[in-house]
């Protein structure tokens, strides 16, 4: 098998998940199987593809297996001899024990002192003074501690030479004993897959795809408008997270809308036939496996009897005699097979312990044994701590055929289990898990063939777990781990799924049953698997603006500024927030809605404080005449001035309503002059509902000028009649 190195080419991201692509390059000659490592362990095995991009040659892929991979240890350095450590520190011992000596001599050499001059008799002169022997007695002094203190040095430097080597010494010693041991980081998934080449293959380029259910996506905006609105600048972006254990470095990038891992089903179109009934066609998907499968070992089973024949018998079976091992009753549910999930599979194999033989399968269990063996193993004794010590076991009886009795069934495990229950809860108060292991349909990336050894299994597909996987992936690195790989893998797999999107951001999902859509990012991009929101650009597109400005004075006389921006891709906007700028400074964030392709966007930017608005209003009642039937006018003239005090022309908008009768309610209301001529206006942009008796104007200010609009209109009444809350509508 080849190992081969493979480079993150694109990513495509899902509203969660993401779909990664490889290159693997090949060249001559080209290898019969080869291996990809340093996948990430998140990545789901039924999701792995592999094909071929492009060959020069007649080449095919089959058999593409998902496995674990290991970093693989070389060759172990030579571990250093015990006993040269042992001299080593013998030496070391010595040296500092001289080093001790040697500086008691010093402080008892500097402890020596001449004796004082002799004090003479009372009126005789002083005795002489041995200055001979003061002078040797001081030279001797200097001279050994000298010497003494040349001997530290040497020897201090030796004990610094000997605390080296032995460091030295054990950290290779150290280093050969966890020589084959592994880090979290030295784990990774792997593909592996079988080449077939017909012909001469000298170059080829595989493509490797596979999916990840963790990372996630959010669009976010970026406005520049121009200083004076005739055009735009749209960035789109994305924000990013994922923590899948591998970092996105230079790759192309797509960002989609869809979930690719929903479930959906095309309609069947049933047809209408008339004749003779047929049988239903199969149900698409499985398929039962053909029979017959086990006469293909017959050939194997007949050699083996024949050389069972010819060798000699082996030698009866003697009981051991040490002491067996403790047998915990609580773990006696390991021996049953464990529940398959969505996240691991597991594979149960069958095992033989103290005569009993248990052959399972993945749904269920049976073990074969005698009704005495089964009474034995329910009056078992329990201890404390649920262990059975070895004393008070016995030892295991030779195996012996199980006795077929008549009209009695063999005892399942159900019924033992059942009774070592009903005994720990009534002795020691011990409860065993007795309900039976739920069965589900295992993965088929898992499945592996059971060998020719396996009489009762070989020719299926049996499921290999976790575990299976971890220990084959050391044994052919020749390595070991010095923590739970299983745990650590669990981690990762809940770490790669356990990602969030910052507050305020949009969820890419809530456009379901809409569209999906898929944004290709202009350049290559990075994204660093460490969790954390890390904003990306995707498009960079130039909009027409068009700058719009409305006002309601019958509300507040300020004039709002409204940019309108069209979307000038063939994809449409998903909402977001926006931060707008315009002529370079900071405007306002808003929240963008679903714009479609060629929609236009509404950006509400604030006052504009360069355009002016004053609305006033004039009111005059009257009579129309004098007769009975006598109309009572309630005339209203509104003046709306507008002043541009910007170096452009303005396009405003100036919204107005007028009062309108209820139904069957006698009043009339007409509109006389209006200058210059407004329209109705229903606000069923903004809203659903319609906006009785709106009326807008649309006009446009030159820079530097001001404008008037006039409008009248007169409400008719009874002249015995009054409007509810005054005639005058207008303040």
């Amino acid at each position: 098998m080849s190992i081969v190195s493979s480079q993150i080419t694109g990513v495509q991201l899902f509203r969660q998940g993401a779909t990664v692509t490889r290159r693997v390059t090949l060249s001559a000659p080209l290898p019969e199987q080869i291996e990809i490592p340093g996948l990430p362990v998140a990545l789901l095995d039924d999701h792995v593809r592999l094909r071929v991009a492009q060959a020069d040659g007649d080449l095919a892929i089959g058999s593409v297996r998902v496995g674990l991979h290991v970093v693989p240890r070389g060759d172990a350095p030579p571990s250093p001899d015990e006993h040269a450590l042992n001299d080593l520190r013998a030496r070391l011992q010595l040296a500092r024990a001289q080093h001790h000596h040697l500086q008691q001599e010093t402080v008892l050499l500097s402890r020596i002192q001449a004796p004082p001059r002799p004090e003479g008799e009372d009126g005789k002169p002083p005795p002489a003074s041995p200055m001979a022997s003061r002078l040797a007695l001081a030279e001797f002094t200097d001279d050994a501690l000298a010497d003494r203190q040349q001997r530290i040095r040497t020897i201090e430097q030796e004990i610094e030479d000997l605390s080296r080597q032995e460091a030295d010494l054990q950290d290779r010693i150290r280093r050969s004993a966890e020589a084959d041991k592994i880090g979290p980081d030295e784990i990774s998934k792997s593909v592996t897959a079988r080449l077939f080449v017909a012909g001469t293959v000298h170059n080829a380029e595989l493509v490797l795809e596979y999916f990840l259910a963790g990372p996630r996506w959010a669009p976010t905006y970026q406005i520049l408008i121009a200083r004076g609105g005739e055009s735009a600048t749209l960035q789109m972006r994305a924000v990013v997270v994922q923590r899948t254990g591998e970092d996105w470095s230079n790759v192309e990038m797509r960002l989609s809308t869809a979930a690719p891992l929903s479930f959906s089903q095309l309609p069947k179109l049933t047809s209408i036939r008339i004749g003779k009934a047929q049988p239903p066609p199969p149900a698409p998907g499985y398929r039962p496996p053909p029979t017959g499968g086990a006469s293909l070992f017959a050939d194997l089973d007949r050699d083996r009897k024949r050389l069972a024949e010819i060798l000699p018998a082996s030698p009866p079976w003697q009981a051991p005699s040490k002491q067996i091992t403790p047998l915990n009753l609580v773990g006696l549910d390991r021996f049953m097979p464990a529940p398959l999930d969505a996240g691991a599979d597991h594979y149960g194999g069958g095992g033989s312990i103290g005569g009993v033989r248990g052959d399972w399968e993945a749904g269920g269990a049976s073990m074969d044994m005698d009704d005495d063996m089964e009474e034995s193993y329910a009056e078992m004794p329990t201890a404390s701590a649920a262990f059975i010590s070895a004393e008070d076991v016995p030892a295991p009886a030779p195996p012996r055929m199980a006795k077929k009795r008549k009209g009695r069934s063999r005892p399942s495990s159900e019924r033992l289990m059942s009774k070592l229950a009903a005994s720990g809860e009534k002795e020691r108060g011990i409860t065993l898990r007795t309900e039976k292991p739920r069965p589900t349909v295992p993965q088929f990336a898992s499945l592996r063939m059971a060998g020719p050894d396996d009489a009762q299994r070989r020719g299926d597909l049996i499921p290999i777990g976790d575990d299976e996987r971890i220990q084959h992936a050391l044994d052919r690195a020749g390595a070991r781990a010095s923590f739970n790989v299983k745990d650590e893998l669990q981690s990762r797999r809940s770490a790669a799924q356990q990602v969030s999107l910052p507050d305020g951001l949009w969820h890419v999902g809530a456009v379901d049953g809409r569209f999906d859509y898929a944004y290709t990012a202009e350049n290559r991009l990075d994204v660093p698997s460490d969790g954390a929101a890390h904003t990306l650009p995707v498009l960079r597109l130039e909009a027409p603006c068009e700058m719009r400005y409305v006002t309601v004075p019958r509300v507040e006389p300020a004039m709002y500024r409204q940019a309108a921006i069209e979307n000038p891709s063939t994809a449409p906007l998903l909402p977001g927030p926006a931060e707008v700028y315009i002529d370079g400074q900071y405007a306002v964030t808003a929240r963008l809605p679903l714009v479609a392709a060629g929609g236009k966007l509404q950006l509400g930017l604030g006052v504009e404080q360069a355009l002016r608005v004053a609305r006033n209003t004039h009111f005059q009642e009257s009579r129309s005449g004098e007769s009975v039937v006598a109309m009572t006018e309630l005339k209203h003239r509104i003046e709306i001035e507008l002043v541009n005090t910007l170096p452009r022309a303005a396009h405003c908008e100036v919204r107005e309503r007028i009062p309108q009768p209820s139904k069957g309610a006698e009043v009339v209301v007409e509109e006389e002059t209006v200058v210059p001529e407004w329209a109705p206006y229903t606000q069923r942009a903004l809203t659903t509902r319609d906006l009785l008796g709106g009326r807008r104007w649309i006009v446009e200010i030159p820079a530097g000028q001001s404008m008037t609009l006039t409008a009248h209109y007169v409400v008719k009444i009874y002249a015995n009649n009054e409007l509810v809350g005054g005639n005058r509508r207008e303040v």
